[in-house]
């Protein structure tokens, strides 16, 4: 039987899984969405927040790309953020909504 070198296996599952990671250039070409967008959905819960590199670039995971481009789609079909945010179970705490439940002061 032939010795298995584990040290190799090791270095190739952590590059493999740094392969699956997506820059936010990258997270946004393949979903055809603008990074500032990306970001706006970062910034209002839409998206995890992602990982960060060693030089604190933003790194996706795939559920990242998939998520972005069910909102690409509900938004290309015409749903508001607030119905996005319930599909995608942020529901009462989606910050898109929030300003809607705040009281109005006089």
């Amino acid at each position: 039987m032939p010795s298995l070198n584990l040290k190799a296996n090791v270095s190739s599952n952590y590059r493999c899984k740094r392969c699956l990671m997506l820059t936010i250039g990258k997270l946004a070409a393949e979903t055809g969405v603008k990074v500032p967008t990306v970001r706006y959905y970062e910034q209002i819960g839409l998206l995890p927040l992602p990982e960060r590199s060693s030089g604190n670039q933003r790194l996706y995971r795939p559920l990242a790309r998939q998520r972005l481009a069910f909102i690409r789609r509900a938004r290309a079909l015409g749903f508001l953020l607030d119905a996005i945010c319930s599909a995608c179970g942020i529901g009462v705490n989606c910050p898109v909504l929030l300003p809607m439940r705040l009281p109005r002061r006089n």
